[in-house]
């Protein structure tokens, strides 16, 4: 019992976020040991990234886990050499998504990282096409992908613009274990990024149409580029087939 409480009142300290600090507060007097040892179990870094319940401890997705997360991320690119390459990060229309993709955004760029963020919503495909489009060291899409709309989660993709494999996961996640309390994680202000509004990249609807010259956003994709071969062969994500690239919502179920 004492344990748990420890980690709990540790957790809020480092938790710059005055709402989860609350809502972790609440349970601690509650006393709830069970919920309390469920919420501050770490959550696990893997191919996959991160993916929870939205909500308080280290256990949920939340504004500190993602500012650790990112900061490992950063990490990553610094000593694997690829620092002369931005980081792309992209967010879905989940209601924590753009705070998360911003929290991210600001980490970087006090690593001294060059970042090219989306400033909307956007396709899982789109955000990957950005990352190829600008050799990225990292792409983050910040989705949960086809989980309930309470989740949310931190995808990322290699230099190649594909989701990250073994042994790239377990550096990151190693990285991301040794980040300090997420209050301590050094932020600068989000204008030194470089900002992008999903609409203005017309490649990515032009190979979706075809390679058609007239292509617009909204129009419906079709070829090996829908198929997935644009941001990579090994890609497992995007839109369904028939729906359209734009406002297909990345936390639509997939039929």
């Amino acid at each position: 019992m004492k344990d748990i409480l420890a980690a709990a009142e540790a957790w809020i300290r480092g938790d710059p976020d005055a709402t989860t600090r609350a809502e972790l507060e609440a349970w601690v007097q509650a006393g709830d040991l069970a919920e309390l040892a469920s919420r501050l179990s770490p959550l696990t870094f893997g191919t996959a990234g991160l993916r929870a319940a939205v909500g308080a401890g280290s256990g949920r997705m939340n504004v500190a886990v993602v500012l650790r997360a990112a900061w490992g991320v950063g990490r990553y690119v610094l000593e694997a050499g690829l620092s002369e390459r931005p980081i792309v990060i992209g967010f879905d229309a989940r209601p924590t998504s753009r705070a998360f993709a911003e929290a991210s955004v600001s980490v970087w760029l006090a690593q001294g990282l060059r970042v090219v963020a989306l400033t909307e919503p956007a396709a899982t495909p789109l955000c990957a096409y950005l990352g190829r489009d600008r050799g990225a060291a990292a792409t983050v899409v910040v989705t949960a992908s086809h989980n309930p709309r309470g989740d949310n989660g931190y995808k990322v993709y290699g230099p190649d613009a594909v989701q990250i494999v073994a042994p790239t996961d377990a550096a990151i996640a190693a990285h991301i274990a040794s980040a300090p309390p997420a209050i301590e994680v050094p932020r600068a202000p989000l204008s030194a990024a470089e900002w992008l509004a999903p609409r203005e990249l017309h490649g990515y609807f032009a190979a979706i149409s075809g390679g058609a010259g007239n292509a617009r956003p909204g129009a419906r994709g079709g070829g090996a580029a829908r198929r997935g071969a644009l941001v990579g062969q090994r890609s497992r994500c995007g839109p369904p087939r028939g729906r359209r690239a734009v406002g297909w919502r990345a936390d639509r179920p997939r039929r």
